[in-house]
C-alpha cells in the first residue's frame, strides 16, 4: 500500500478494494447485529404497562401488600434507603433511571396531574410508628 500512495493520496484502485472490503464488514456486522437483538412482539403494550404502572406506583404502594412495597422499594431505591433519626428524613444515593426519567420528563412537559385533594391527619399511613412490627421503611 506504501507504494501506492502519492503525497497522501490513494489511488481509485486501492480506495474501490478497502472501501468493497469495509462495506462487506459493514454489511456482515449489521446482520449479525439484527440477529442478535431480542425481539418483544408486543413492545408498544409492554411499555404502556410500564408507563401505567410508574404512573400508578402510588395506589400499589397505598394498597399492596408488605412483600409488594417491599419490592416496591428495592426497585425504587437499588442501593436502599437510610433514615435521619433526628428529622425523620429519608435519604438515597440512588433512585432507579426510571423513576429518574418519569420524574424529568413530567417536569420538562409540563404535565400535571390534578387529583382531589385527600384529607390530611398529620400522620403518614405508609410508614409504621414507633412499636409496630415488623417496621417499615417508606417512601
Amino acid at each position: 500500500m506504501v507504494d501506492k500512495l502519492t503525497n497522501d493520496i490513494i489511488d481509485d484502485y486501492t480506495y474501490k478494494s478497502y472501501k468493497e472490503q469495509i462495506d462487506k464488514e459493514l454489511l456482515q456486522l449489521n446482520v449479525n447485529l439484527k440477529s442478535q437483538s431480542k425481539k418483544i412482539s408486543n413492545l408498544d403494550d409492554f411499555v404502556n404497562s410500564i408507563i401505567i404502572f410508574s404512573q400508578n406506583i402510588s395506589k400499589y404502594w397505598a394498597f399492596g401488600s408488605f412483600e409488594i412495597k417491599t419490592k416496591l422499594q428495592e426497585l425504587i431505591f437499588p442501593k436502599g434507603l437510610t433514615i435521619n433519626p433526628e428529622n425523620r428524613q429519608y435519604l438515597t444515593n440512588e433512585i432507579n433511571f426510571l423513576f429518574a426519567l418519569n420524574t424529568t420528563i413530567t417536569r420538562d412537559t409540563g404535565i400535571v396531574k390534578k387529583e382531589k385533594a385527600s384529607i390530611n391527619t398529620g400522620l403518614s399511613c405508609l410508614v409504621a410508628g414507633t412499636g409496630l412490627e415488623p417496621v417499615t421503611f417508606g417512601l
